[in-house]
Parts: structure tokens; sequence; C-alpha cells
């Protein structure tokens, strides 16, 4: 196995991994968002009758 397949390797080790936790971020994120959202709206379903 020559030098360069091996920082090839790197490399692609190293983009497969900054894409997957910035996909883990952005799930997150919209995780949050949603949650965020659904607690707003269940809230408001709560005060707002009463």
């Amino acid at each position: 196995m020559s030098r360069k397949v091996v920082r090839a390797k790197r490399w692609w080790l190293a983009a497969v991994g900054i894409t997957s936790v910035t996909l883990a971020v952005l799930m997150h994120a919209w995780g949050i968002l949603f949650f965020a959202s659904y607690a707003a709206t269940t809230a408001a379903s709560i005060i707002l009758p009463a």
C-alpha cells in the first residue's frame, strides 16, 4: 500500500466523519426546533382556553 493511498483514505475518513457530525448536528437542531414548537403549541392550548 503506497503512501498516497493511505493519505487518500485518511481524507476520505475525515470527510465522512465531518459529514456525519454535520448531519447529526442538523438532525439535533431540527429535533430541538420540533420539540420547542410542540411544547409551545401544547402550552398555548393549555393556557389560551383558560
